[in-house]
């Protein structure tokens, strides 16, 4: 796989989630029928402190489409790509792994790319060609990433001193956004769930039209919407996100290298 391939996928991940994602395979993952409940202030704010509790136990699973334009002068082009996948964390582990299919493009995709890339892009479209697959180990000695290194399909394990499990930095910004905001929310009966339009984030990124929703116990099961980025290229990113309050046991690599 090229580059340019590897730095989009990573690009438009890093852009919802960080680096994971949604259901292994599985299309047509329905957080839209999901009947979310009505839910007090302070189960709002429970709920979101819950997911980043240091024992939380979790699998999100869900499908994200970014769809990115390019524009320069005259010309404009467009590469569309699925993703799907799932994160799954308990107290002390975590484990992500998510596929990316290069959908589409059109326009004057030439006018952006060197001539190898672009048949690559042509190559590429309609296949499955980029894998994440990461784990993330907590013990008393340090933490741990083991990733699979995707041109040498190599286990490699390395120590990093700033921990954090599959979708932390997604949920850590959700959570900034929406707790203690209560206020800004409002409960919709077509969307079976709260509403958020249009808060500011980081630059020029905001939600849009996000419908998150919660059960009857008051914990948050789904969340879905769709959200805009400005830069080298307009963005534009839909997503599906289901939460189940479980994990199936988390197996570490054996066969892999130092790094």
């Amino acid at each position: 796989m090229k580059k340019w391939f590897a730095g989009m996928m990573a690009g438009a991940l890093a852009a919802v989630i960080c680096v994971s994602f949604a259901a292994c395979g599985e299309k047509g993952l329905d957080a839209e029928s999901i009947e979310g409940k009505e839910v007090t202030e302070a189960q709002w704010n429970a709920a979101f402190d819950e997911l980043l509790s240091e024992d939380a136990v979790y699998t999100v699973r869900g499908e994200v489409t970014s769809e990115s334009t390019f524009k320069k002068g005259e010309y404009q082009a467009s590469v569309t790509i699925e993703y799907s996948g799932y994160a799954e964390k308990t107290a002390s582990a975590g484990h992500m792994f998510g596929n990316a299919k290069l959908v589409d493009y059109s326009g004057d995709v030439k006018e952006f790319f060197d001539e190898e890339e672009y048949e690559d892009i042509v190559e590429q479209k309609g296949s499955y060609d980029y894998k994440i697959n990461r784990y993330a180990e907590k013990t008393e000695g340090g933490a741990y990433w083991y990733e699979m290194e995707p041109e040498t399909n190599q286990w490699v394990r390395a120590r990093v001193s700033d921990y954090e499990l599959p979708l932390e930095n997604y949920l850590s910004s959700l959570r900034k956004e929406c707790k203690d905001n209560f206020d800004r929310f409002h409960y919709d009966a077509e969307k079976k769930g709260y509403i958020l339009t249009s808060i500011e984030t980081r630059g020029e990124r905001k939600y849009e039209n996000t419908v998150i929703k919660f059960n009857d116990e008051g914990k948050l099961v789904a969340i879905f919407g769709d959200e805009g980025e400005h830069g080298f290229s307009d963005r534009k990113i839909v997503f599906h996100f289901v939460v189940e309050y479980t994990a199936e046991e988390i197996v570490f690599p054996t066969d892999y290298v130092e790094k």
